[in-house]
């Protein structure tokens, strides 16, 4: 599977057909948590890509969730409370709108996580507890009002976030629609060697439209990465913005 393949889907992203409904009802994305203030409301929107369910010390179920959105993946966390109304959603792959409230955590960085560099602390973590799950079916693709109005943001006066308008204006972008199996794989290598904070959109034909999907690495957008990028997919198909 091209998920496991590269750690994004190309062909068809799975929320491709719900982008309308989610960017309405949701009031943060992925990237937009760490913005947030911890015990703050928020709802959020993605395919779930993994479920490990346990048991607490009272031998109560709960669960850790892995959600996926455009943006990246969210940690929920899902207290044998709601875990009880809402576990006949928690399978993978089900598309779902979560309402819950930000949880940060403090993790020690691993050498990994610091390039090798000495160490330099702790960092938070920020994920969700979870308070409530919506499915989401086929009659909910591109109308919103089939979902609880869940994405009302009060920090915004009550409006409706959307997080598209808020994609940062610092983002390496590469057209990847026709690129070959192999040439991916070469170019997530390629990525993965200049590690930085530009996020990175690939850019591909689906459902008649252009869809943008934001990949899971960040780059340092430097005249050689451009270059070893151009040199895989061509200098016509690559850009900031």
């Amino acid at each position: 599977m091209e998920k496991d393949l590269l750690g994004l889907y190309l062909s068809d992203h799975p929320l491709l057909q719900y982008r309308d409904t989610l960017e309405k009802v949701i009031s943060a994305s992925s990237d937009q948590l760490k913005e947030k203030a911890e015990r703050e409301e928020v709802t959020v929107g993605g395919v779930i890509a993994r479920v490990r369910k346990l048991t607490t010390k009272k031998n109560e179920p709960m669960a850790f969730v892995t959600l996926e959105d455009f943006e990246g993946q969210i940690d929920v966390t899902v207290f044998p409370d709601a875990y009880k109304e809402c576990v006949k959603w928690l399978e993978t792959d089900g598309i779902v709108v979560v309402k819950g409230r930000i949880n940060r955590r403090e993790r020690v960085k691993s050498p990994k996580d610091r390039g090798g560099q000495p160490d330099e602390g702790s960092e938070a973590s920020v994920g969700i507890i979870c308070e409530s799950v919506t499915p989401l079916t086929p009659r909910d693709r591109g109308n919103p009002k089939s979902v609880p109005p869940y994405g009302r943001d009060p920090a915004n006066g009550g409006k409706i976030r959307n997080p598209k308008s808020e994609i940062s204006a610092k983002s390496l972008n590469i057209r990847v629609g026709g690129v070959s199996r192999d040439r991916l794989q070469h170019l997530r290598k390629v990525l993965g060697e200049f590690s930085g904070e530009s996020p990175v959109y690939f850019h591909l034909p689906a459902n008649g439209s252009m869809a943008k999907v934001r990949i899971e690495v960040k780059v340092d957008p430097s005249p050689k990465l451009l270059s070893e990028i151009e040199q895989v997919v061509g200098k016509e198909v690559v850009w900031m913005e």
